[in-house]
């Protein structure tokens, strides 16, 4: 059998003892089990296995609202945890933020108070000439 033509009938099945399968879907399935042996051999131990006592006890303790409770503690737990990873990322965010705009700050202020010192060259009496070398004096 081809995978797909499987993969077909498995969902078939599946939904077929999850009870949503229609009529023409039902009766797709029951021609596939009627050409093939292996889907009705299939289909008999999924429903062997499903009318097993372990799966009536299964059955029986199902609860759909504690179960659902459980769910919905679950999502908002993870919102929790979403909402305190977004909050930490923006804390880092606005840290670094600052620091660099603190940085620039005095980068600056440091630029400016070097720029209104007066020079070093400007208060100095003016440089002697250089005085010539002895190549240069036509000896």
């Amino acid at each position: 059998m081809r995978p797909d033509k499987r993969e077909k009938i498995d969902t078939l099945l599946l939904r077929q003892v999850s009870g949503n399968l229609s009529s023409t879907e039902t009766a797709a399935l029951q021609r596939f089990a009627d050409e093939h042996p292996e889907v009705r051999t299939l289909w008999t131990k999924l429903e062997d296995r499903l009318n097993s006592a372990d799966a009536q006890v299964f059955k029986r303790n199902l609860d759909a609202g504690a179960d659902w409770l459980l769910v919905t503690q679950r999502i908002h737990e993870n919102k929790r945890r979403a909402r305190r990873r977004k909050l930490r990322f923006g804390v880092v965010l606005t840290s670094m933020a600052a620091l660099i705009v603190y940085s620039s700050a005095l980068y600056i202020k440091q630029y400016i108070n070097k720029s209104s010192l007066p020079r070093q060259g400007a208060t100095r009496t003016p440089a002697k000439p250089p005085v010539p070398h002895y190549s240069n004096t036509g000896k």
